[in-house]
């Protein structure tokens, strides 16, 4: 959790508040060593969009364990996906790292759902 947690206040600025709920070792120690790697790039790469594209100025991103899954929900004050968008790598490989550990995604505010290791 501290290096995740180190990544994403990296990206607050006087400009950008970021907010970190839940980022605690139970949730991570719930996770397999792949999708731990996986998730660090998901939300490097959902921080990097928000800062090159959304202009915004306040960003939450909250940790849940929920039974046996892990529930990661990010969402910004930015100006959104203008409809008609065409992903490019960013985005296309944030939502391919999310499919290859099980995980699903819905809309700007995104919510990560990952099954618990076993």
């Amino acid at each position: 959790p501290k290096i995740v947690g180190q990544l994403l206040t990296s990206f607050a600025t006087p400009k950008t508040k970021v907010l970190i709920v839940g980022n605690t070792e139970d949730v991570w120690m719930s996770l397999g060593i792949q999708a731990k790697t996986e998730l660090k790039y998901v939300v490097q790469e959902l921080m990097v969009n928000m800062t090159k594209h959304s202009g915004a100025s306040s960003v939450a991103i909250r940790f849940e364990k929920k039974a046996d899954t892990i529930m990661i929900y990010y969402t910004d004050n930015g100006v959104g996906i203008p409809d008609g968008t065409i992903f490019k790598n960013g985005l296309t490989n944030t939502g391919n790292r999310i499919n290859s550990i099980g995980g699903t995604t819905g809309g700007l505010n995104v919510q990560i759902q990952i099954p618990v290791s076993q």
